[in-house]
């Protein structure tokens, strides 16, 4: 009895032990830069690099690869996938390496324009750790870390910058600090024919107030659309134009909205409130007669 009680404790432990889940060690990569843009207009071949740099304690071994991209939704995501063109064309000058605890290193790759494709070149340097299954024990699982430095190039004489803001989603009744809503942006510009990628700039102003806000958004690919966001603060009152204007193209967008927002809002609250209390003691002195 007394072997049966001291054994109980060690099965217990034993099958804690292996119903523990498994833990992963993932590693780390830091790339500089993160997009790299480049015009080919002159057809000359270009040297880059990308600064590879390990910030963990332990050694890795990292592969290099070359992938094209596409947008494939209207947030912008990215999907990756191999095209011997570019590969050929975009060539690595190191294909398999070991980088030491904090250790970093500068990476050249070529572009070779006679190679790749006319007009919109869309390419990932991707540089992704190799784990060292050998190494791991237990519940330990080896895990890779893949990064990647854009590449955004323009293979030939096409600039032109040609989209549209095809829709909005900006409601009508406008309350708050600011004026919001969506909008959605195509690059008509063809995939297929020399289009090139570019992030919109557009103007927008609240006609007849104020300065045009300027605003940046990020990359749309040829023959594709993204939904934006905006917000622009200020005061404003009443049936209020809201000019969206396509820097590039010059192509503007009115939509009508009603807004009572920034300061406005507080005067009409004190408006309402003074309005309440007149009333209030009215009705008070009217019932007293």
């Amino acid at each position: 009895m007394k072997k049966l009680l001291f054994a109980l404790p060690i099965a217990l432990g034993l099958g804690l032990f292996a119903s523990l889940p498994a833990h992963a060690e993932v590693p780390a990569l830091k790339l500089d830069p993160l997009k790299y843009e480049q015009d080919f207009s002159d057809n000359n071949p270009k040297l880059g690099f990308v600064d590879v740099s390990n910030p963990t304690d332990s050694t890795v071994t990292i592969a290099s690869s070359v992938k094209a991209f596409r947008q494939y939704n209207l947030d912008g995501d990215l999907q990756f996938y191999d095209d011997p063109t570019l590969a050929k064309g975009i060539q690595i000058s190191l294909g398999t390496f070991e980088l030491g605890p904090r250790e970093a290193i500068r990476v050249a790759f070529t572009i070779d324009p006679e190679i790749l494709p006319k007009g919109g070149i869309y390419a990932v340097l991707f540089f992704e750790t190799i784990p060292d299954n050998s190494t791991t024990q237990g519940t330990v699982i080896a895990e890779s870390a893949r990064v990647g430095t854009l590449l955004i190039l323009n293979n030939g004489p096409n600039t032109t910058k040609t989209g549209i803001i095809s829709s909005t989603q900006v409601p009508f009744w406008q309350f708050g600090n600011a004026i919001t809503g969506n909008f959605e942006y195509k690059n008509i510009s063809s995939s297929t024919s020399g289009g090139i990628a570019y992030d919109p700039n557009i103007s927008l102003r609240a006609l007849p107030f104020g300065d045009a806000l300027q605003l940046q958004f990020g990359l749309v690919m040829p023959g594709s659309s993204r939904v934006f966001s905006f917000s622009k603060s200020g005061s404003y009152l009443g049936l209020v134009p809201l000019a969206m204007q396509d820097l590039y193209t010059h192509k503007t967008r009115i939509i009508w909205i009603f807004a009572i927002t920034g300061y406005f809002r507080m005067v009409l609250f004190g408006i309402g409130f003074l309005i309440l209390f007149r009333l209030y003691f009215w009705t008070r002195k009217k019932s007293q007669k």
